[in-house]
């Protein structure tokens, strides 16, 4: 683990938690748009495809991979290719 490592993941989290907090304020949008003022249950399903969902669901995957990097052991013969072809940063 390495300090640029921490870094990114800590960036990843903080743009997840931005794009998750404006899809769902595109949720309560369209909700309104909707006439529909109940309470969201568990499990609805109200925006898929739009551009909000769409931003959250990648940073949801950059998330992912940046702290998966944080887990993966820096060591052996993986290390000296990583190095050779770079990191995909």
């Amino acid at each position: 683990m390495t300090i640029r490592q921490i870094e990114r993941a800590i960036a990843e989290a903080e743009r997840f938690i931005q794009t998750t907090r404006v899809a769902r304020d595109r949720i309560w949008l369209e909700k309104a748009r909707a006439g529909d003022d109940s309470l969201l249950e568990p499990g609805d399903c109200l925006v898929t495809g739009s551009k909000e969902t769409g931003a959250c669901r990648r940073a949801s995957l950059d998330l992912t991979r940046a702290l998966a990097d944080l887990r993966r052991r820096e060591t052996g013969p993986r290390v000296a290719r990583r190095a050779q072809w770079g990191d995909g940063e």
